[in-house]
């Protein structure tokens, strides 16, 4: 199966042609830098936390 190369997106009144491989490619190098990072969310879930 062959996959696409572009994706059309409507929005409102507006249509975008996307191009697949340059979101692959985004995604690849997000995923890249998420692992040479390491975690960058604090483990503790909480976001507003009671300093008191």
């Amino acid at each position: 199966m062959e996959q696409r190369r572009t994706k059309l997106v409507e929005e409102e009144n507006t249509i975008y042609e996307i191009d697949m491989e340059c979101v692959r490619k985004k995604e690849e190098q997000r995923r890249q830098q998420k692992t040479a990072c390491g975690r960058k969310r604090p483990v503790s879930g909480r976001r507003n936390e009671d300093l008191s």
